[in-house]
C-alpha cells in the first residue's frame, strides 16, 4: 500500500504544482525615454532592445531594474514607483543582475 500511495502523493502535488493558477500582479510601471527614471528602449532592424534583468531588494522591496540601454541599474520604491537611486555599471552589454544590497551588487556580462 505504501509503494502506491507514495507515487500517487507525489503525482498529486506535481499536478497541483503544474497546474496551479497564477496570479499577474502590476507591481511598477517606468516609461520609456532618457529623462531621470525612465529606462532606455532601442529599435533597430536587428530586434528590439530594453531592460534585460529586474529583481526585487529582499531588504526593503525596491524594484531593481538592470537598463543596458542608459549603462545604469535603477532602484525603484515598490509602493510608490518612484526613482530611489541610480547606480551607474560600466557596462551597455550586461545580461542579468544580482543584487544585495545598495552598492553591493554583480553583473553578469557575456561580452
Amino acid at each position: 500500500m505504501i509503494k502506491i500511495l507514495n507515487p500517487l502523493i507525489v503525482l498529486a502535488l506535481l499536478q497541483a504544482v503544474l497546474f496551479a493558477q497564477f496570479k499577474y500582479e502590476k507591481i511598477l510601471f517606468v516609461p520609456w525615454g532618457d529623462a531621470p527614471g525612465e529606462m532606455g528602449f532601442r529599435a533597430v532592424p536587428g530586434g528590439q532592445f530594453g531592460p534585460n534583468s529586474f529583481t526585487i531588494d529582499k531588504r526593503n522591496q525596491n524594484v531593481i531594474i538592470l537598463d543596458t540601454q542608459h549603462g545604469k541599474i535603477g532602484e525603484y520604491s515598490r509602493p510608490t514607483g518612484e526613482l530611489v537611486a541610480s547606480h551607474t555599471i560600466a557596462s551597455t552589454t550586461a545580461d542579468d543582475i544580482i543584487w544585495e544590497a545598495q552598492q553591493h551588487y554583480y553583473i553578469l556580462d557575456q561580452n
